[in-house]
């Protein structure tokens, strides 16, 4: 299971806004792809898919995420989908457009962080093995 997380860069911002899903809810993704737009106050970027799999989304459009948040999962088996869809469909995962949050659902076991993208503002990280 791959993770999808908003990074701080700067010690003065404190939330991004998720402005746009380029691809739908459980849809296949490849490496690579935009999966997303992300606003801060100093840049707009493109977010990438770090790996193959079916992505799960965790918040809506147009709402303000804290930094540091899981924002999206790639799930690349059938049985991380399943587990994670079950995750994501709980009334309290996908806040309202516009809304500002700062918790997300995560899974019991804590992801860590593996590497960030050229834009320094989204990492993405994988379970060890």
């Amino acid at each position: 299971m791959l993770e999808i997380v908003l990074t701080r860069e700067d010690a003065n911002t404190e939330f991004a806004l998720l402005a746009e899903w380029l691809v739908e809810d459980r849809a296949g993704v490849a490496q690579g792809q935009p999966v997303c737009v992300v606003e801060t106050t100093k840049a707009t970027v493109e977010v990438e898919s770090p790996g193959d799999g079916t992505i799960v989304q965790l918040y809506a459009e147009n709402v303000e995420v804290e930094l540091g948040k899981t924002i999206a999962y790639v799930a690349e088996t059938p049985a991380e989908l399943e587990s994670l869809a079950a995750r994501a469909d709980k009334p309290a995962a996908k806040p309202a457009p516009g809304e500002r949050c700062s918790r997300a659902p995560s899974p019991s076991n804590q992801i860590r962080p593996l590497w960030h993208s050229a834009s320094s503002i989204i990492s993405a990280s994988a379970r060890p093995s």
